[in-house]
């Protein structure tokens, strides 16, 4: 029966490995094959693409426009724009837990469907360096880590916004936990303020003023059943700890309540556990918990997976506000739109290799996008070693 329903939409998996596994587009397939399987006339699918590759969603959003042609129904729930347009045939529109309406899908365009998602109008505007001084805050020699990446070569300014992009696998997440302690890597070199320094856990990269915002932030980035007070303090609980050794209470809630107006968090109280907020607002408490450290380099793996358009606009002023106050960032996507918005330097990945990269002035031509995923795609074997 298994394998009838992988027929039915066209896929080929291994039947006898464990869900466990499968990679996450797999175990979206084995979902609807299930749902499938029950002879579903309807089937719901709630963010289904949030963790896929560019080619991943490209490969699903192909298996639904099959089923919907073989006459099953199909709800799809997501704030990716672009999928919902290929895909949906009429579009209802919610907005703090009302629906606005319901619309076909001709009658609108992505600026007119942000509108009325979030009631005004959502410009990404393009980041511009402004800092004069060019002496590099972290430089990054010879980086290797066995079967991750290797020879690693680039250097992050004050100011800058470096993005890293490539596909799943090219290494680019573990560079990031590398620099952050959580891989040790085993050659090469990091300095930070000119000075060589040696990371060998969170803990060293925290105390020299790193941060890192991980790629899942359910499982990595925060306490879900803790309260969103505990989570903000939570990387600086150490300093707030009273002579007797306890946790100063009404200290760490002041910094909660400082942070959640910092950053917009989205709360009637601090007291509320983080797993109630919406993934726009945990994220933002993820960011909160890293800047109540004070970093020099911020590190933000895919800082607005699973964001809806309105907070993703809110992130990306914060994290151009950070660079414009002298922090260097590093930025991980995969998506096109999020590094051009963000970026004034793009580095590209391959096979654990960095292999082209794009300056301000690249980013900001007509051609980037054909020409970043022309890179980002390609199977050329060529390796360009980069220093910036």
């Amino acid at each position: 029966m298994a394998k009838e329903q992988l027929e039915i939409i066209g896929e080929s998996i291994d039947l006898n490995k464990t869900v466990g596994e499968l990679s996450i587009a797999n175990r979206q397939l084995v979902a609807i094959c299930r749902a499938l399987s029950l002879d579903a006339k309807i089937l719901f699918m709630d963010e289904p693409t949030t963790a896929l590759t560019n080619k991943e969603v490209e490969r699903l959003l192909s298996i639904v426009t099959d089923l919907k042609a073989k006459g099953l129904s199909i709800v799809f729930i997501s704030h990716k724009l672009d999928e919902v347009f290929k895909v949906s045939d009429n579009i209802t529109i919610f907005r703090d837990g009302k629906k606005v309406g319901d619309y076909a899908s001709s009658s609108l365009d992505e600026k007119t469907l942000v509108y009325h998602m979030t009631g005004r109008d959502v410009e990404y505007p393009r980041y511009k360096r402004i800092q004069q001084k060019d002496e590099p805050i972290i430089e990054v020699e010879g980086l290797t880590r066995k079967n991750n990446f290797e020879d690693i070569n680039f250097s992050v300014r004050k100011g800058d916004i470096v993005g890293i992009t490539g596909l799943l696998g090219s290494g680019r997440t573990e560079l990031a936990l590398s620099l952050f302690g959580l891989n040790r890597y085993d050659s090469g070199s990091i300095k930070f303020y000119g000075k060589t320094v040696k990371i060998d856990s969170p803990q060293d990269a925290v105390n020299i003023g790193i941060a890192l915002l991980p790629e899942d932030r359910s499982t990595q980035g925060l306490f879900l059943d803790k309260s969103i007070n505990e989570n903000i303090s939570s990387a600086k609980v150490d300093k707030l700890k009273t002579k007797f050794g306890t946790v100063d209470v009404k200290a760490r809630k002041i910094i909660a309540k400082e942070n959640v107006k910092r950053f917009g968090i989205r709360t009637p109280s601090v007291d509320l556990p983080v797993k109630a907020l919406s993934g726009g607002n945990q994220q933002k408490t993820v960011i909160a918990k890293w800047m109540v450290t004070n970093p020099k380099l911020f590190i933000l793996d895919t800082p607005t997976v699973g964001v809806d358009v309105g907070a993703k606009a809110e992130i990306y002023e914060q994290i151009h506000n950070f660079a414009k106050e002298g922090m260097a960032v590093i930025l991980i996507s995969d998506e096109y739109e999020e590094i051009r918005a963000n970026c004034n330097k793009v580095l590209v990945m391959r096979e654990g290799r960095i292999v082209s990269h794009f300056d301000d002035e690249e980013i900001n031509s007509p051609s980037f996008r054909k020409e970043l995923e022309s890179v980002v795609n390609s199977d050329e074997t060529q390796k360009e070693e980069v220093s910036l």
